[in-house]
């Protein structure tokens, strides 16, 4: 009896032990269900809160949640603050309701019966929650891109100057280059730089040829041509590390978002390749030269370099802030007594940083019902006549402090006039604009990798900006005893600098040359660029 009743005992508590293990199984496969609820009701985020609700209870069904079960689903805000971040508290970081959603809440609970004990007659309540964001993000940058360009020559000219080395890279390749978007994810575990994760990425420094080279790796094979581009350009950069955080600015809820976030391969070849350069001096040669009349050279120096943005609403991209010094050697005139001889006229061109700023994000049932909205601040440009050596264009606080030094006055053969001459026009215009890519944007706008541009300059033009500053040029002469004596050859100095110089030379250059080369560097003169590379939508994270 007393051996019976131990077994009786034994057996009870085998069969205590499997319903304990079996609700805690069915505990687990509620959670599961709440979780797979949670991530696909908040891709179907809507104002209503409609279709998040209707999702969740097909995906728990599905993954074996009973119809006589009660599901609960809400839509909110996830917001992390200061609180605790402890399993009692952290569901305290969803706030219901709110204007906009960016995360659904799905609560499961079910009756299990006891199967062994009882014989059935009981149960007990069981339940499971999951909270998921869906926040989308965007990657975009400001001041610089490559759409419409239709001359390799000036690519090949500023990259080589940054790269240091002789660039012969066709049209093709460029225009590959400007279509093709690298995933950062990829980019992070393509050798040779092979980190692993986005965090990982954005706190290397990686030399210039690996991170182009991991680029090429890390493109698609729809994408041959740009990652041929990118291998050629590997083999000439130099020795010279790329900290990723200055080149990429990332603003993500997570980690795993961020990996899926891509990047135009062109503006990552730019904005890297003038990273690595620092602030040396690109000297871009004779870009005009008219034989005993006039020739331009143009050399450039970036300040601060362009970043591309990836993140949430709120994420910055700021433009480079460059420096172009434009020497002009004219006019070789000879008036009989006075000649004036090898007339140099230093143009100082200073882009000034503008910068795009994500305002709002809509995932819509298809791409084309998708929305991106950014703020841009137009560029400014400040053009001046200074005497600044080119060897201080990275260091000066300002290049249009000094006076230039024009030209040596000769009389009868002798030096005895020293000519200077100064003049600044400042083109500011801080105006935001509001943008909106994709639905509710102008026709042709769309989400993924489109270009619109804004006027930084509604009331004058940089052509026209440079003719004022030539007209406008205050003229000195040394020693001033003799002022009166050339004023006069002063007076048609000017007069033929603007019909001889500014108007045949001056103003064609700033279209054909100065215009592509700023944008390239990521500034853009006489408007911006805002370059919209990709909405990634239907992108979960489960948080609670």
């Amino acid at each position: 009896m007393i051996m019976g009743a131990a077994g009786l005992l034994v057996a009870a508590a085998a069969l205590l032990v499997l319903d304990v293990a079996n609700l805690f199984h069915q505990q687990r496969e509620l959670q599961k269900a709440a979780d797979a609820a949670a991530l696909a009701a908040v891709e179907m985020l809507d104002e209503a809160c409609v279709a998040p609700a209707a999702t969740a209870r097909a995906i728990a069904r599905s993954n074996g949640f009973p119809d006589d079960g009660t599901l609960g689903t809400e839509c909110g805000t996830w917001a992390v603050d200061d609180r605790a971040q402890t399993p009692q508290n952290l569901s305290n970081y969803f706030e219901p309701g709110g204007a906009d959603f960016n995360a659904v809440r799905v609560r499961l609970e079910r009756d299990m019966p006891y199967l062994m004990v009882f014989g059935g007659a009981a149960s007990r309540r069981i339940d499971a929650e999951a909270t998921a964001t869906g926040r989308p993000l965007d990657a975009f940058s400001i001041g610089s891109g490559l759409l419409g360009l239709s001359d390799a020559s000036i690519v090949n000219r500023l990259l080589g100057g940054l790269l240091g080395s002789s660039v012969t890279l066709d049209l093709a390749s460029y225009q590959g280059l400007a279509t093709a978007q690298v995933r950062l994810l990829d980019l992070a575990q393509a050798a040779p730089i092979s980190v692993g994760t986005v965090d990982q990425l954005l706190a290397s420094d990686v030399r210039l040829g690996d991170l182009l080279l991991a680029s090429a790796n890390a493109l698609s094979a729809d994408n041959a041509l740009a990652a041929t581009a990118l291998q050629t350009l590997a083999l000439q950069a130099p020795n010279i590390n790329v900290a990723l955080a200055d080149l990429l600015s990332v603003d993500s809820p997570t980690p795993a978002a961020a990996g899926e976030a891509r990047v135009n391969a062109f503006d990552l070849l730019m904005t890297a390749a003038q990273i690595a350069n620092g602030n040396n001096l690109l000297d871009l040669g004779t870009v005009i030269s008219l034989p005993g009349v006039a020739n331009v050279s143009l050399q450039a120096v970036v300040i601060e370099p362009a970043q591309i943005a990836v993140g949430g609403v709120g994420a910055t991209a700021r433009t480079a802030q460059v420096r172009l010094r434009l020497n002009v050697q004219a006019l070789d005139l000879n008036l009989g007594l006075i000649s004036l001889t090898a007339l140099n006229l230093p143009i100082y061109l200073e882009g000034m940083p503008a910068q795009a700023t994500l305002t709002r994000m809509r995932c819509g049932p298809t791409a084309e019902r998708s929305s991106v909205g950014i703020d841009a601040t137009s560029g400014v440009l400040n053009a001046c006549i200074s005497g600044v050596l080119p060897a201080n264009l990275a260091t000066a606080p300002s290049a249009c402090t000094v006076p230039a030094t024009l030209t040596q006055v000769s009389i009868l053969g002798v030096g005895l006039v020293s000519v200077r001459g100064a003049a600044e026009v400042d083109l500011t215009d801080p105006g935001v604009e509001s943008l909106t890519f994709g639905d509710g944007g102008p026709p042709g706008s769309s989400t993924v990798d489109s270009l619109q541009r804004i006027d930084s300059l509604p009331s004058s033009t940089v052509d026209q900006a440079l003719g004022t500053l030539v007209d406008d040029m205050t003229l000195s002469t040394s020693p001033a005893v003799l002022a009166a004596l050339i004023n006069p050859t002063l007076t048609a100095v000017g007069t033929l600098l603007t019909s001889a110089v500014t108007d045949p030379l001056l103003v064609p250059l700033l279209q054909s040359v100065v215009d592509p080369t700023l944008r390239l560097l990521g500034v853009s003169v006489g408007y911006a660029d805002v370059h919209q590379m990709d909405l990634m939508c239907r992108r979960s994270d489960l948080v609670y």
